[in-house]
């Protein structure tokens, strides 16, 4: 038998688990360890003894025994085919692109592979280790890992990039190849109209100043991603044509820092009408993702459609004694501005058991009194009822003013003028 001898380390604490084999039926040994600690040189010992006195030692011979690395000349080295990573859209780390390698095979395998990296297709070849600000290319040779991220699509462009991943032991080595995808964002990137602010239902009147809206599209746009996918279009059209709106009547001001959409000053009465107004949005360079705005109303209305006010006139009391001959009442004209508008009036009164005693021509604006069936809308003396009568102008956004005068129900029998 053979005992391996370390003076470093006591062989029997850890007789490095017996590396050396032998076969006694053949007399011959053999060696197999994988403790890189017996590289060298190292002695060894074989013991003989009697085969039926084995307790008797019989000879013992010394030799040494040369363990070698076998890393640096490894007997095969294999790469294993590699799963490509994800697309990347430039989303900087949330999420970065991540690539997980596959370990090659070293035989043996206690050897230690060291991995280099290689962009060998590509807009670009130098992705293996960059440091450029928002991107970031890193190659961990150890685990032949890869990570990187970015926003700058002008520098990194999008597209496929072939990575190959060398794994060398020794004087051997294999590679593998893996294909980062870097996909640009802009035309599918989501966009929000997060602030319509500018662009409300409005009514403009005939003859009034301008109405200005001005507008920042980076105030009313949002876009989901980091990338610059450069500027942005906005087209005005009029929803029921699908047309641009009517230019004798609305103003598209694209002065850099002052965009203004505006209803322009305008007394043609022929431009009355609802214009419902809507505008697409998209990336000047991806025209077919776009985004459509909900529709704001634009009402050009004539002065009288929406007059600027009704004021009332002083109304005077009235009296009536039941059963007396008809009495009338013409209400004073109420004024509009613009003078010209029609006013329609109306009237309501607090009780309306006395509308039996009452009629009124609202075109005259005249109310006749007159009344003989019984005395009880005048009670035993009389009955004093309050009368309202408002001016109404303008059938789209209408102004009105509203006045009151008493109207007194009297008792013709204790009457003295009727008596």
């Amino acid at each position: 038998m053979g005992v391996l001898i370390n003076p470093a380390i006591d062989p029997v604490t850890d007789p490095y688990n017996d590396p050396v084999g032998y076969d006694p039926l053949t007399l011959t040994h053999s060696v197999y360890s994988q403790n890189f600690d017996l590289l060298g040189l190292q002695p060894y010992t074989v013991q003989a003894h009697l085969t039926t006195y084995p307790q008797v030692l019989s000879e013992v011979s010394t030799a040494k025994i040369q363990f070698m690395d076998p890393c640096p000349d490894p007997e095969s080295v294999l790469s294993v085919l590699q799963t490509n990573p994800a697309d990347y859209y430039y989303t900087l780390q949330s999420p970065k692109m991540k690539f997980t390698l596959k370990p090659y095979v070293v035989e043996p395998p206690v050897c230690v592979f060291v991995y280099s990296c290689l962009v060998t297709t590509g807009a670009r070849l130098d992705l293996c280790a960059i440091n450029d600000g928002a991107t970031q290319g890193v190659f961990d040779p150890t685990t032949g890992n890869y990570e990187f991220y970015s926003i700058d699509m002008a520098n990194y462009k999008p597209g496929t990039y072939t990575f190959e991943i060398t794994g060398k032991v020794g004087t051997k080595s294999a590679s593998a190849t893996f294909v980062m995808t870097l996909v640009d964002p802009c035309p599918t990137t989501v966009l929000s109209i997060n602030n319509p602010a500018p662009f409300v239902s409005q009514i403009y009147i005939l003859r009034d100043p301008q109405i200005n809206r001005a507008w920042d599209i980076n105030a009313i746009l949002s876009r989901a991603t980091l990338v610059n996918c450069g500027s942005v279009t906005v087209q005005f059209m009029d929803d029921k044509t699908g047309s641009q709106p009517d230019p004798n009547i609305f103003s598209d001001g694209r002065t850099p820092g002052n965009f203004n959409y505006a209803s322009l000053y305008t007394e043609n009465v022929t431009k009355k009408g609802i214009y419902p107004i809507k505008y697409k949005l998209y990336h000047t360079l991806y025209p077919s993702h776009f985004l459509i705005s909900p529709t704001f109303t634009i009402t050009v209305a004539d002065p009288c459609d929406a007059p600027k006010s009704v004021t009332q006139s002083a109304l005077v009391a009235q009296q009536y004694t039941i059963t007396d001959n008809a009495v009338t009442y013409t209400v004073p004209i109420f004024t509009v501005d613009p003078a010209w508008c029609e006013i329609i009036y109306s009237y309501a009164i607090d009780d309306t058991v006395a509308n039996a005693a009452i009629s009124f021509d609202a075109v005259a604006r005249k109310f006749t009194f007159n009344y003989a069936a019984d005395l009880s809308l005048c009670g035993a003396t009389n009955k004093v009822y309050q009368i309202a009568v408002t001016g109404r102008s303008g059938p789209i956004v209408a102004k009105s003013a509203t006045a009151t005068f008493a109207l007194t129900l009297k008792n013709p029998c204790i009457d003295p003028a009727f008596v």
